[in-house]
């Protein structure tokens, strides 16, 4: 079986942003609110040294803050560097908060290891602008709030029969 073999058997079982994300999803969110597509964010994560910080630190953000300090997987929450990159890439994003740039070695690594978390960037990417369009919203439905049920946090309407977590970025059903 191969790469879209796999990415087409998997089906949205859950609520976590490693999920598959099929093309009809993506066309429409681009549509919609310009996301990339996850194809188009792995292209400019192997191209682009912005992008590349950019991506480590949205998911580094999106380590739980114990994660954080230990630089380690502690959370089976769906987003955050995998056991095996915690420790480095934890290192890197705090180097980069810090001094602002990685050394060439430093981003020839991160650039060969971000690009797998290429599904979880474009969650955030899609959460981010679920919760901007809500926010421009009138009052009204799309401003009810409800508890996200995979982290706890604030999950905003995005529509008549879901709504998108402004801290995890995982959808929830109503």
């Amino acid at each position: 079986m191969n790469a879209s073999q796999r990415g087409a058997a998997i089906q949205r079982e859950d609520t976590t942003m490693t999920t598959f994300i099929g093309k009809k999803r993506q066309q429409e969110a681009a549509d919609a609110y310009g996301i990339p597509s996850v194809n188009d964010i792995r292209e400019n994560l192997a191209t682009s040294d912005e992008w590349c910080y950019r991506a480590l630190i949205a998911i580094f953000d999106h380590q739980t803050e114990e994660e954080q300090e230990q630089a380690t997987t502690k959370e089976d929450n769906g987003i955050g560097f995998t056991g095996a990159d915690a420790e480095l890439l934890t290192s890197f994003a705090i180097q980069y908060i810090d001094r602002g740039w990685l050394s060439d070695k430093q981003m020839a690594y991160l650039r060969k290891k971000i690009t797998k978390y290429a599904n979880q960037l474009w969650w955030v990417a899609y959460a981010k602008a679920i919760a901007a369009a809500t926010e421009e919203m009138a009052d009204g439905v799309a401003d009810q709030a409800h508890e996200c049920d995979a982290c706890g946090g604030v999950a905003r309407n995005a529509g008549p029969d879901h709504a998108i977590c402004v801290d995890c970025g995982c959808e929830n059903k109503l």
